[in-house]
């Protein structure tokens, strides 16, 4: 009988150590299946509970005359100051900014009749040059670019006075969505605090079902994790603080109307990595085209700068290289996020892809160590059977390269 046999018994009292964790995330997991519908408070609040943990941890070291905060009282002071800053950004942002967005409505037709009088005629004469210059002189363009932007313009304006009639419903589910967004923040801002005061006591109790000779792995494992999702969720928020400033900044300078709006457009979009980007440099480009065609090509310009900056500089430094995702797959995770739960969906997708990829990495750091220590023990003599005669060719194995 080989050895190995043997320890068949303790090996199976080895998994059996594992039953514990195993059913607790067997529970998390049949749980968040059977509610998903109510989940999205408890995420949110697990979110924001990564995010401003280090801060309570700071406020908590803090000491004065030899005491310091107990942790429900560091959690009262940060959301004391959470309050304070709302209240110091509604008083001196927020009127700006409503007053920025009823000029925008007020001024929007005629932006919409200054681009289709002076800007459709141009671009649609420059894009026939460009082709003529193209595919020669005596070719026909393929396209009127006027005519198709004048026809999906109308489409638009059609579909919006033929459901006109449907304000009412529409205000009734603005007000329904109001309503629910209000209790879900009351509610995500209660289980906030409720974690963030026994986050240590969570984080104790799930590595107590760990095996003590695991745990260390079990450590290195949450700091794998920590250092993905440090660069994605602390690290992106921070640059999109930073591109949001920088934003507002250029617009400034270059006479751009509405630079608060466009400034606070581009750093909140800056949270959906690559389309975000995209999608909230068009309207700054198209509102710095009103002020001059150059103007709109500096605006250009400027925010491709900006994400030069942020690749090259920002990047690396604030989110460092355990972040780092093939861009394949956060446009994958981006597709899948919100193609499953929507816009959540697609704001949570890559801190969950970074989960699995610090999963991956980790587990692959820990079978290449286990390879290497199986080739270190291996040795002369070292395969045996139950009695003590050495396994045929086994100083053969330990031999190899020597």
């Amino acid at each position: 009988m080989w050895a190995s046999a043997r320890g068949g018994a303790p090996r199976s009292r080895g998994l059996r150590r594992y039953a514990p964790l195993v059913v607790f995330f067997l529970l998390v997991v049949v749980a968040a299946a059977l509610f998903h519908e109510v989940l999205l408070p408890f995420v949110l609040a697990a979110f924001f509970v990564y995010l401003v943990a280090p801060v309570v941890d700071r406020l908590q070291r803090l000491e004065w005359r030899g005491l310091r905060l107990p942790r429900w009282a560091s959690v009262l002071v940060l959301y004391a100051l959470v309050a304070g800053f709302i209240a110091v950004v509604a008083l001196t942002i927020i009127p700006e900014l409503i007053d920025e967005v009823v000029k925008l409505s007020q001024t929007l037709p005629a932006l919409i009749k200054d681009a289709n009088d002076r800007w459709l005629p141009e671009a649609s004469a420059w894009v026939n040059r460009l082709l003529m210059r193209v595919f020669g002189a005596s070719s026909q363009p393929a396209f009127d670019l006027e005519l198709e932007i004048r026809e999906s313009v109308q489409e638009t304006l059609g579909a919006l006075a033929t459901h006109a009639g449907d304000a009412l419903a529409l205000g009734r589910k603005v007000v329904q969505g109001v309503v629910g967004g209000l209790t879900k923040t009351v509610l995500t801002a209660m289980v906030t605090a409720f974690l963030l005061v026994d986050t240590r006591s969570i984080l104790r109790f799930v590595r107590s079902l760990v095996p003590k000779d695991h745990r260390p792995t079990y450590d290195e494992l949450l700091g794998t994790i920590d250092s993905g999702l440090a660069g994605v969720v602390r690290g992106q928020l921070l640059i999109c603080l930073i591109n949001g400033v920088l934003s507002y900044i250029g617009f400034v300078l270059l006479g751009v109307p509405f630079a608060l709006v466009l400034g606070l457009v581009a750093g909140v979009f800056s949270l959906i990595p690559i389309f975000g980007t995209i999608l909230s440099s068009v309207p700054a480009v198209l509102l710095g085209l009103t002020a001059g065609f150059w103007t709109g090509v500096l605006v250009l310009a400027w925010i491709l700068g900006i994400h030069a900056l942020e690749a090259n500089l920002l990047n690396p430094k604030i989110m460092g290289n355990a972040a780092k995702i093939h861009p394949v797959v956060v446009v994958f995770a981006l597709l899948a996020g919100e193609h499953t739960f929507g816009l959540v969906g697609a704001l949570l997708a890559v801190p969950l892809v970074s989960i699995v990829q610090s999963l991956f990495l980790h587990f692959s750091r820990v079978m290449v160590r286990g390879d290497e220590d199986t080739g270190r023990q291996i040795g002369p003599g070292s395969l045996t059977r139950s009695g003590d005669e050495p396994v045929e060719g086994a100083a053969v194995v330990g031999s190899e390269g020597s």
